[in-house]
């Protein structure tokens, strides 16, 4: 017998217009580190709203350099009640999509950094 997924698509189409204007509008990498931060957590406050642990914003951060662009607290993964809906749903897909479209803005903002610094160092 298969495992039944449980799917939180229609949580993350109520996200996605928001989302995606505040990642088109956000100024500096520390402006999409923190938009990462502060979506995911409330995100998961509602999936966990009847849960007895606290997340906090820092239990999942934004990494451009993890393949999946995204850290989880270790400590996270050990509550039993998170474990289970991480194992079981697209929880981790949908945190892929969403860093994904943060590491994209997040690439566009670097070169323009770089641009930027080069042209302060020239003048």
């Amino acid at each position: 017998m298969e495992k039944q997924q449980v799917s939180f698509s229609n949580l993350e189409r109520k996200y996605a217009h928001e989302v995606r204007n505040k990642i088109n509008h956000a100024e500096s990498i520390t402006d999409l580190r923190r938009l990462f931060q502060h979506t995911v957590a409330n995100f998961l406050l509602e999936i966990f709203e009847d849960g007895d642990f606290t997340i906090r914003e820092e239990d999942i951060q934004f990494d451009p350099e993890n393949k999946k662009y995204y850290t989880i607290n270790p400590n996270l993964l050990e509550k039993p009640a998170f474990k289970k809906v991480w194992e079981t749903s697209d929880l981790p897909d949908l945190l892929h999509r969403f860093s994904k479209a943060i590491f994209n803005h997040y690439i566009t903002l670097s070169k323009h950094h770089e641009r930027t610094e080069k042209k302060i160092r020239n003048h």
